[in-house]
């Protein structure tokens, strides 16, 4: 089992204009290690986090660890020798160990930012009119003000550390405060570890619908939701 990154290891705060690049790259890697990195997924690259999140009533927060954090899941990653090239978290496998950066064999330099590695991300906004749709008629739902769960992703070279739980929890409370009493979100029946993840806190099926997404791949997309207190 990975260990934990410490939680003084691991600063949660608002999107910045220069997170832009790790933003997509912790998007893009999350999705293609579950076998569901399709263009219908929408790239983060395409919103304006302040604008689309923020300003709207929510928030877009991102996980940076420390460069000693990072370099210990570099070095563990690259120990696996699995000759990947980065994209989905593991070592490179070129076997250099002479960077200065500390995510040198197995973390891409698009995860670097100001203050350290970038390796998580998630977000709450208002639900869209088609999202807020999906859930009409869901009992328990109808009278409450749902907050829109998106963009929740980890790195998987730093899966199983602990970061998703705490981003997950710093969202609730945030969501919270901004007078949300209910989260809903939607993800594919491929995200098995995302499903258990969210099962595991309370989240509740409302809907399942099957999509073609790429060039006539049929994916099952599962709308879920939890009461905020």
């Amino acid at each position: 089992m990975s260990a934990e990154v410490d939680a003084d290891a691991l600063t949660l705060r608002r999107w910045r204009p220069g997170d832009g690049a790790a933003v997509t790259a912790v998007f893009e890697a999350a999705l293609r290690d579950a076998g569901a990195l399709y263009p219908e997924a929408g790239s983060p690259a395409e919103e304006d986090p302040l604008a689309d999140y923020v300003d709207a009533g929510g928030e877009f927060l991102v996980g940076v660890v420390d460069d000693a954090a990072a370099a210990d899941v570099a070095d563990a990653a690259a120990g696996d020798g699995d000759g990947d090239d980065g994209g989905n978290g593991d070592s490179d496998g070129d076997g250099d160990d002479d960077s200065d950066s500390p995510a040198d064999a197995a973390l891409p330099d698009e995860l670097r930012v100001a203050d350290g590695t970038l390796v998580a991300t998630g977000a709450v906004r208002p639900p869209a009119d088609p999202v807020r749709a999906r859930f009409e008629g869901v009992a328990g739902l109808d009278d409450r003000e749902p907050a829109e769960l998106k963009r929740m992703h980890v790195y998987p070279a730093f899966h199983r550390r602990g970061i998703g739980g705490r981003l997950f929890d710093e969202l609730i409370e945030r969501a919270r405060g901004a007078g949300y009493d209910a989260l809903v979100l939607e993800t594919t029946d491929r995200q098995e570890a995302a499903l258990a993840f969210y099962r595991e806190r309370g989240f509740a099926e409302a809907t399942r619908r099957t999509v073609t997404v790429g060039d006539g791949d049929r994916l099952g997309v599962v709308s879920l939701w939890t009461r905020l207190g």
